[in-house]
């Protein structure tokens, strides 16, 4: 009885995992017609052998290529074929960084209440001490509150809700005063009960839907629906789900921004300012909107000139930079613009140089940028700015002295 490979004709593709897809990269006949004698089991090892060792070669040598698989395809002089797989092998992954609490800049206020919880205050600390996991998911506070799924994701992980509980309650402590121990244990309260009614949430089916970025229609149908006492928490619940599947956090400042483009009032401009404030709290979406500044000083520059509603000069008006800067300027954004200036004020607290590898330069972007920014800046925080750039000229001076 012959063998397989004598008695039908081989094909083999090379297939590669790209951006989740398998693409077909190769296609190779066994090569049978190219010999002058019969194709036997020394010249079919051969092929597959060859093969195989291209598909290794596009494996290492392509990033984008995360797996390879080679399939063999028997064919009979009818036209009859089966196809099976030979060889797999998926890349080599870098290993992943564990994810970790960023520990707060500062006191913060203290929640009594889940609602007191879901506000500008709540959303920015769990921004900061969670970033890493809201990076991961690409999503905000607003959603990690009010969607279940998220908090069963953030639940995987309870080294990480451990460790949020006791920085924040640390945090509260230095500012209200009271027992660390007891103020974990009134946050976790406040934690079980944030999870538990985003999962009572869950089982509502008629909840309505946003659609049309229309806000104030939702919050009437959730009115209708649901009665005015939590609408304000059903409509987060309602973004929450109309935000699945997109893209990253630009994408949901985007959306946020469409939501303003009708008129807003009450609640639900709290609601789009909120989503716009957290997402300019992470530095990604910060960088991707300013683009490259060459030293500190224009990046700092360009944060208070966006914060007060001037986008920068080569901005194209249709975008996100440019409806963001037009809001801010209208004054519907305090919560935003705030989350500008607290970026400013932490960039000069840290004191990294302001001219990149001029230090001829410093003393003169110093005094400019000084002068501006705390002639600039809401009027609470103009004393620490002050503070800010004056440790900066006494490292200066001392430097010079030394």
């Amino acid at each position: 009885m012959p063998e397989f490979y004598e008695a039908r004709r081989l094909r083999y593709e090379i297939q590669v995992l790209v951006g989740g897809r398998w693409q077909i990269a190769a296609s190779i006949d066994d090569g049978r017609d190219e010999i002058a004698r019969r194709f036997d089991r020394l010249d079919l090892e051969a092929t597959e052998r060859r093969v195989i060792d291209q598909a290794k070669a596009i494996l290492a040598a392509v990033p984008a290529v995360k797996a390879v698989k080679v399939l063999r395809e028997r064919q009979r002089d009818d036209g009859f074929a089966t196809v099976s797989e030979i060889f797999a092998q998926a890349g080599s992954q870098p290993a992943e960084t564990p994810l970790g609490v960023t520990p707060l800049d500062g006191p913060v206020g203290v929640c009594e209440t889940v609602d007191q919880v879901c506000g500008r205050e709540g959303y920015k600390a769990v921004g900061t001490l969670l970033r890493g996991f809201l990076d991961k998911l690409q999503i905000a506070p607003p959603e990690l509150f009010h969607y279940a799924p998220y908090q069963r994701k953030l639940e995987e992980n309870y080294g990480l809700v451990q460790g949020a509980l006791h920085q924040l309650a640390q945090a509260q402590v230095k500012a209200a005063g009271g027992e660390p121990k007891a103020r974990s244990a009134a946050l976790l309260a406040l934690a079980e009960a944030i999870g538990r009614r985003a999962r009572e949430a869950m089982g509502e089916r008629r909840l309505p839907k946003l659609e049309d970025a229309d806000l104030e229609r939702l919050r009437a149908r959730v009115e209708a629906r649901m009665g005015a006492k939590d609408a304000l928490f059903w409509c987060n619940v309602a973004v929450a789900r109309s935000l699945q599947g997109s893209p990253g956090l630009l994408a949901r400042l985007d959306a946020a921004l469409r939501w303003l483009e009708r008129p807003l009032a009450g609640d639900m401009l709290g609601l789009a300012d909120n989503y716009v404030a957290c997402a300019l709290d992470s530095s990604a979406i910060v960088h991707e909107l300013l683009g490259h500044c060459d030293n500190l000083a224009l990046a700092l520059g360009g944060l208070a000139d966006l914060a007060k509603g001037a986008p920068p000069r080569d901005s194209v008006a249709d975008t996100p930079l440019a409806a963001l800067a037009r809001e801010l300027a209208a004054g519907r954004l305090p919560l935003a613009a705030q989350s500008l200036w607290d970026r400013v004020l932490r960039e000069a607290e840290r004191g990294k140089p302001l001219a990149r590898n001029d230090e001829r330069r410093e003393w003169a972007l110093l005094t400019k940028l000084s002068a501006r920014l705390v002639a600039d800046c809401p009027a609470p925080m103009q004393a620490a700015m002050r503070a800010a750039f004056r440790a900066r000229q006494r490292k200066i001076q001392q430097a010079e002295v030394a």
